[in-house]
C-alpha cells in the first residue's frame, strides 16, 4: 500500500504530476483511475530525471557511477557522486519542463508540413 511521499522529492514531484493531471484535463476519470496515472506518471518522471542526469554527465562520471551502482553503493554515495558530476537543480528543472511538454503534447493532432500550407 502507498504510504505518501517519503522525501521532499517525492512532495515536489507529487505535487507536479498533480498539476500535471489538472491541466491535461481528464473528464470523466475516476478516482482509482487517477491514482493508477499518478503511479504511473510518477515512475515516467523519475526515470525521465534519472535518465536526463546522466545523459548530462561527463563519461568518466558515468563510469563512476556504474561502479557505484554494482558494486551496491549506499543511495547516500550514489546521490552525492551525481550532485558533485552535474548541476542537478538545473538539470532536473529542464527535464521536468521538458516531460511537461511532451505530456501535454502527446495527444495534440501533429500537422504535417504539407497540412500547414
Amino acid at each position: 500500500m502507498n504510504e505518501g511521499p517519503t522525501n521532499t522529492k517525492d512532495l515536489v514531484f507529487g505535487k507536479f504530476i498533480d498539476q500535471l493531471i489538472a491541466e491535461k484535463n481528464l473528464p470523466g476519470v475516476d478516482d482509482a483511475v487517477r491514482q493508477v496515472l499518478r503511479e504511473d506518471l510518477h515512475d515516467r518522471l523519475l526515470d525521465f530525471v534519472d535518465r536526463a542526469l546522466v545523459e548530462a554527465m561527463p563519461d568518466e562520471a558515468v563510469t563512476k557511477l556504474n561502479d557505484l551502482v554494482d558494486s551496491e553503493a549506499p543511495e547516500e554515495d550514489v546521490q552525492a557522486h551525481v550532485a558533485s558530476s552535474v548541476d542537478t537543480e538545473q538539470v532536473t528543472t529542464l527535464a521536468l519542463i521538458r516531460f511537461k511538454n511532451l505530456y501535454l503534447d502527446a495527444e495534440k493532432p501533429r500537422v504535417s508540413a504539407d497540412e500547414a500550407q
